[in-house]
């Protein structure tokens, strides 16, 4: 039986995280590029649970290979806690937004040794209610464009970064929101 997961950043969680990674000019007009579609933008799309044990989801569509209702994205699950067996995992899903479904076409579970280990994707088309590790957060991301551009209300997408690997936008983060922060000499 699967099981809901997930939250979806809300606006307040948005503004306060927002607030807590420096910004410059640079990183501004990268985030404004990135709205604009550049395709190694990630976003900060959801997360659970509380301190040492969060989960957080990044995601980015994929550009060139959305098809009509059909959008394709990149999806991370981020563990905080870095002796999980898996500390991240990556899926490149396919989304068909008037259905509402996706379906994973791969996926790669990282080991602590940095390696990926491919695993097939899997090939029914699951109802978002029916993620069974948040996978559902992705949809809003995929199939409403407002969402990537930052101007919608129902769904945030915190703009985390710009990188062209799943694995460093997932280090990123990392850094970013959950590591502590290394004291000045």
């Amino acid at each position: 039986m699967r099981r809901r997961t997930g939250w979806q950043l809300g606006l307040a969680m948005a503004m306060a995280m927002a607030a807590l990674v420096p910004v410059d000019q640079g990183v501004l007009a990268q985030e404004r590029r990135c709205r604009d579609s550049d395709a190694s933008c990630w976003y900060l799309v959801g997360g659970i649970g509380e301190v040492p044990a969060r989960i957080a989801w990044l995601a980015r569509p994929r550009a060139g290979a959305s098809q009509g209702q059909h959008r394709s994205i990149e999806l991370v699950q981020v563990l905080e806690d870095r002796g999980a067996q898996n500390p991240y995992v990556i899926w490149r899903m396919q989304v068909d937004c008037a259905a509402g479904t996706f379906r994973a076409e791969e996926r790669w579970l990282a080991g602590h040794d940095g390696l990926l280990a491919r695993q097939p994707g899997e090939g029914q088309w699951t109802p978002a209610g029916e993620a069974r590790h948040g996978e559902s957060v992705a949809i809003p991301l995929a199939c409403d464009p407002d969402v990537a551009r930052g101007r919608s209300q129902s769904h945030v997408a915190l703009f985390i970064g710009n990188a062209w690997r799943a694995p460093d936008a997932q280090a990123a983060f990392r850094q970013a929101f959950w590591e502590p922060p290394t004291p000045a000499p």
